[in-house]
């Protein structure tokens, strides 16, 4: 009897030796035809990246300006910032900075951002400022604040590191279509140095008519979309609105030193200006005079 179990003993250790010894092989076997497998899609691999690191970017052409005949400017394009907030990125940590930088009462800010997150619509955009110059204190506040960097915490839930060991005979078992145990995720916090997200600045043009008021029905206005909609503004649009540009960025490989170069598929062709015969002095009196 003990001969016997001696025996079964070895065989069982010998069965044990050859089926860690035929996982070992299956893993180095797998890990080979997965790196094989990469350098043949190398080349396409390289040609996704390529496409990846390309951006088309439209340049907006400035609408002319329409002077009188003396050279007063009747109508102008000014370029005004907007700041438009994705409330789903940005951090609660930054919201009291955020408040203090866009000069809103902090429960305003608050209630408005938690608005939007709950928010059924499913539009990520909050627009909180509009009509802002590049010198407002409030642009220039949000470019020093997306400076800053705040330790920000989050709850994470990871699978256990597993050994290579587990990792093999996972393999195995799903190879031969066998139950593969998976270990409880567990919860950990994470904590790292962060700027604030979500907060963008936009620039906006906007036609200004500094003498409206006067000349407004033979001027005309644009629509919405810079467009002229009636007027002087629609009549002498194909030369008032120019043409957007077109350009490419690529990463640039061949220069270490310089990341990204554009390349040009449309030139930028800005609105001409028209001059009228019109004396915006005299038709200020004569208005005047009538409106009396």
């Amino acid at each position: 009897m003990k001969f016997a179990r001696r025996v079964q003993n070895y065989w069982n250790r010998q069965a044990l030796i050859k089926y860690i010894f035929f996982v070992i092989i299956c893993f180095f076997i797998y890990q080979a035809t997965n790196i094989h497998s990469k350098n043949i899609g190398e080349d396409s691999l390289q040609k996704k990246a390529a496409l990846n690191a390309e951006k088309n970017i439209i340049q907006k052409a400035s609408r002319g300006n329409i002077t009188d005949r003396n050279g007063n400017i009747l109508a102008i394009s000014l370029i005004k910032q907007k700041v438009n907030l994705d409330p789903t990125l940005i951090q609660d940590k930054f919201i009291p900075m955020l408040a203090v930088a866009l000069k809103i009462p902090f429960d305003d800010l608050k209630t408005k951002i938690e608005a939007k997150r709950q928010s059924v619509s499913g539009r990520k955009q909050l627009i909180i400022k509009e009509g802002l110059t590049l010198t407002d204190d409030i642009i220039i506040n949000l470019n020093k604040l997306k400076k800053q960097k705040l330790k920000i915490c989050k709850l994470q839930m990871i699978a256990p590191s597993s050994t290579l060991l587990d990792k093999a005979k996972n393999f195995f078992k799903k190879t031969f279509m066998m139950k593969v145990i998976a270990k409880d995720k567990v919860e950990i916090t994470s904590c790292k140095n962060e700027r604030i997200t979500g907060v963008a600045i936009q620039s906006t043009t906007i036609r200004y008519y500094p003498k409206a008021e006067s000349i407004a029905s033979l001027l005309g206005r644009t629509n919405n979309k810079n467009v002229g909609a009636f007027g002087l503004e629609l009549e002498f649009d194909y030369l008032l609105k120019g043409n957007d540009g077109k350009a490419k960025i690529t990463t640039n490989k061949e220069d270490s030193n310089i990341y990204y170069q554009q390349k040009t598929s449309q030139a930028i062709s800005h609105g001409e200006d028209i001059q009228l015969t019109i004396d915006i002095d005299i038709q200020f009196h004569v208005f005047n005079a009538i409106k009396k």
